[in-house]
């Protein structure tokens, strides 16, 4: 029982161990945030002054200030379909003194928001920015649309052959069919020649008989 235990519990072990691997970390993803931050062209200032709390200026908006992270949510539900590849992640950051209605009114504050939002790649092990995500979707769209197609061409070449089969088959059936009706007409014409060669004898055999009864009958004369 223990030989048979121990490989179950090694094998369980190594599947946590592979699922974990496959969850990214807050760390992982709080340094890709910074990356991509630093990264982009409109930021004049993104200096890190402690834990969860930079110095930030971007031409994008009116802000020269302070910004903190609130929370990194990682959602480890998997995305369906085709995308399940995929993780995605919020960054709930926070532009402090930043009035609310700055926010509303200014729309390229929308366009900066959105690179609060990552997606992990389980595949290439790493984060995307929306941008990168929507080129990987745009990858998988296209695979699929080419399966798509592939599979339709293997459709359609499975009807030709099944249509060229049963052409096939009824050819040969009619075939068959006109061959065993030759053979019936043949069968049937034979008949017919017997049935008029017995009558025909019938006919002989009653002429005969009676030419028999009028010698019969003269000789007894």
């Amino acid at each position: 029982m223990k030989k048979i235990i121990l490989p179950i519990l090694l094998c369980l072990s190594m599947v946590s161990l592979l699922g974990a691997a496959e969850k990214p970390s807050e760390e992982s993803l709080i340094k890709a945030w910074e990356q991509i931050q630093r990264s982009d062209p409109a930021a004049v200032t993104f200096d890190k002054i402690s834990d969860r709390r930079y110095k930030f200026k971007t031409t994008l908006i009116p802000f020269d200030g302070e910004l903190k992270i609130n929370d990194a949510t990682i959602d480890v539900t998997l995305m369906m379909g085709p995308y399940n590849n995929f993780i995605i992640a919020v960054m709930d950051v926070e532009l402090v003194d930043l009035p609310k209605e700055a926010m509303q009114k200014n729309r390229k504050y929308a366009i900066w928001a959105r690179s609060n939002t990552l997606y992990y790649d389980k595949k290439a092990g790493k984060w995307l920015t929306l941008e990168e995500f929507q080129a990987e979707v745009a990858k998988i769209n296209n695979s699929s649309s080419s399966t798509s197609l592939f599979s339709n061409y293997i459709l359609l070449a499975v009807l030709i052959l099944a249509l060229v089969y049963v052409l096939n088959f009824l050819r040969k059936n009619r075939q068959a069919v006109k061959t065993s009706l030759e053979k019936q007409a043949d069968s049937i014409a034979k008949i017919d020649k017997s049935i008029v060669l017995s009558e025909k004898g019938i006919q002989l055999s009653e002429e005969t008989n009676q030419l028999l009864k009028e010698i019969l009958t003269t000789l007894k004369k």
